[in-house]
């Protein structure tokens, strides 16, 4: 009778948690710059390869800076995913707030036609936001 042998065996186990983390949130007014220029140049990577484009490592090197600043706000791809989850969303608390024109005379549908147009002007400025229903990168693990 053989014995079973577990020191060759591959267990499959699930990403580190520093990957699942989200953006580290700067302080200070150049932190918020360098911050907002990362996921600005990775919304290009993203609008421009899709997800499988955003490796920190390439990101740092379009951005034009080291990996260690990436690193120092956002832990691995799927933080720079949900930073970029969070600035839709603030876009699209914006849109909502926004003061509606002569809102008093016009019908819901009316109302509702406007937040939708909103709402597709937004899309095609940022074509990454529509994937965020369903989107690949999370691989499983939405905010």
């Amino acid at each position: 009778m053989s014995q079973a042998r577990f020191d060759d065996m591959t267990i499959p186990h699930p990403a580190p948690l520093a990957a699942l983390d989200g953006p580290r949130r700067p302080q200070r007014a150049n932190g918020m710059v360098r911050c907002q220029k990362l996921l600005d140049v990775a919304e290009i990577l993203l609008a421009r390869a899709g997800s499988d484009a955003l490796t920190i490592r390439t990101l740092a090197r379009e951005a034009g800076v080291p990996m260690a600043s990436v690193y120092h706000y956002f832990p691995g791809p799927v933080a720079v995913s949900l930073g970029l989850y969070d600035r839709y969303m603030a876009g699209f608390q914006e849109i909502a707030a926004q003061p509606i024109d002569r809102l008093e005379a016009l019908s819901l549908q009316e109302v509702i036609a406007v937040l939708v147009q909103r709402g597709v002007t937004f899309y095609r400025a940022h074509p990454y936001a529509q994937t965020l229903g369903n989107p690949p990168i999370f691989n499983g693990v939405h905010p």
